[in-house]
């Protein structure tokens, strides 16, 4: 289901689907990542302290992840009100899963989103829903691994810069960063020298 969303949604923007393709034949890379950067941490305060992030779903696709620890990290809990047929698409054992609001209600709605984690969400209405995260910023020496393969992951706090040289984010030679912006995703690769083409990409809070 991703799969036809994102061939649509590309070929609507006049691009060939990338990364669609990348999805049907990974072994075309060694790996790749998505990066989501949410909008900031409201209510100030030290980094002990909770806090919460609103993310808006206006129609179509749209990238979320989630900073905060929580009792419990439900999808129900983050987004009480989501449009009818919206879509929710996390990616686990090498495939991505699909929970579908029906008659106002997640299809899984114990799924979680713990913090660090990323999916996609489909908003096939054009009535905007909003998802809010409430909880505490994670404490200790934050490290948020990246395993081989398609990766979905989200800063563990809330905080703008380049993903390398200010957010301390570390790939191989020849992985691919994607970044989703205007229904379209903008790769970005890192070269042996350690240095990216086109550009060392950044990530901004507000940004999805």
């Amino acid at each position: 289901m991703l799969y036809s969303r994102l061939v649509e949604l590309e070929n609507r923007a006049g691009d060939e689907p990338t990364f669609a393709s990348d999805l049907r034949t990974p072994m075309r890379i060694q790996a790749f990542l998505l990066v989501v950067s949410l909008v900031g941490l409201c209510g100030g305060g030290s980094l002990a302290q909770s806090g919460y992030v609103t993310v808006r779903f206006a129609g179509g696709l749209t990238l979320v992840g989630n900073h905060l620890n929580a009792t419990n990290n439900t999808v129900a809990q983050f987004m009480t009100q989501p449009a009818e047929g919206a879509e929710l698409y996390k990616f686990a054992n090498g495939s991505f899963t699909t929970n579908t609001v029906r008659s106002s209600v997640w299809t899984n709605p114990d799924e979680k989103l713990e913090p660090g984690e990323g999916a996609v969400v489909f908003n096939p209405t054009g009535l905007p829903f909003e998802a809010t995260f409430r909880g505490t910023l994670p404490q200790g020496n934050l490290v948020n691994r990246i395993p081989e393969g398609l990766s979905l992951k989200v800063s563990l706090v809330p905080q703008s810069g380049r993903v390398a040289t200010d957010l301390g984010l570390t790939l191989s030679p020849f992985d691919n960063l994607y970044l989703w912006k205007s229904n379209r995703f903008e790769i970005y690769t890192v070269l042996p020298d350690g240095s990216w083409f086109p550009s060392e990409p950044a990530v901004s809070i507000g940004q999805s």
